[in-house]
């Protein structure tokens, strides 16, 4: 399939897993710019740990990249992307620009998405969604990869946590069955406004 060119706003990158197709690899999700409206984009595989630094990019980061539809994945923003094709454009500063992107997006419940995803594989199972109330975060240790998967430093996989003006970003960690990560802001900050884009790997409970 010929590729396309892409300019994502990089929202959530996944901690590490490890893959018999393609080795140590991260799943990236984002926010596809360069169409007529934003619209959500996940980017599988990338070897992150094992790119050079000025290939590294930051969640934030605007990078322009080359992609392919993966046609072996039947949700509608899974793409390939095409390895050390992206360059980054810039970084959107917190949180005016971030959300003046992010907040383009239609609002859904994980409830919805995940209903959804249940019913028609093809279902989005990316989503905005704006929490009425967060009141805790429980993180739970994320257990070892075995030394048949691997076997590198443990200390190098964690889970993201920042706190700007009040508000929180943390990024879970993909698992077997659903993928999920949060990301404040603080333009919508009475609303309890959180981005949750989920639905890939690994089971959340409330």
């Amino acid at each position: 399939m010929e590729g396309e060119q892409a300019r994502v706003l990089i929202t959530v990158k996944a901690t590490p897993q490890p893959s018999t197709s393609y080795g140590d690899t991260s799943c990236v999700a984002g926010v596809r710019i360069d169409g007529d409206e934003p619209t959500w984009i996940r980017l599988y595989p990338i070897a992150f740990r094992w790119l050079d630094g000025e290939a590294q990019f930051k969640k934030y980061d605007v990078i322009e990249l080359e992609v392919r539809r993966k046609d072996s994945d039947t949700r509608r923003e899974s793409y390939s992307p095409t390895q050390d094709s992206w360059t980054v454009v810039q970084n959107l500063p917190p949180w005016k620009a971030r959300h003046k992107v992010i907040g383009q997006l239609p609002a859904t419940t994980t409830c919805e998405l995940m209903r959804a995803a249940s019913a028609n594989g093809s279902a989005p199972s990316l989503g905005l969604v704006y929490p009425a109330d967060v009141d805790r975060l429980e993180f739970e240790p994320h257990p070892k990869w075995t030394p048949e998967q691997g076997g590198f430093n443990w200390s190098s996989q964690h889970l993201e946590w920042e706190v700007c003006d009040g508000t929180s970003s943390a990024g879970c960690g993909s698992g077997d069955q659903t993928e999920v990560a949060v990301a404040g802001h603080t333009a919508d900050l009475s609303r309890g406004a959180a981005q949750v884009l989920g639905r890939d790997r690994e089971r959340v409970a409330a």
